[in-house]
């Protein structure tokens, strides 16, 4: 069984995505990948961060709760009210 990181390196490699839900309709690599990361994004919003924590490694974690120094919130100096990093980005093209 291949691990999700290999999964997606195959994907990439391929051009196209034929697992899973793909597999009697393949798509390009670019539309699973959007799949993959509204899926992603998903779960670290619902997580608890303490099980974020615990599943990720520290560095990748560390980055994905610094709050961004340009937040209103931050510049409020109001860490009550600073968003889950990621909750309202928007998707990339």
């Amino acid at each position: 069984m291949l691990s999700a990181q290999e999964r997606l390196l195959d994907v990439i490699d391929a051009g196209t995505a034929a697992f899973g839900a793909y597999t009697p309709s393949p798509q390009p690599t670019a539309k699973a990948l959007t799949d993959i990361r509204a899926i992603a994004g998903r779960v670290l919003t619902d997580l608890p961060e303490q099980n974020i924590k615990s599943l990720l490694p520290p560095d990748i974690t560390q980055e994905y709760f610094a709050a961004d120094p340009g937040s209103p919130c931050v510049l409020r100096n109001d860490p009550g009210s600073w968003p889950r990093p990621g909750r309202l980005a928007r998707p990339s093209r």
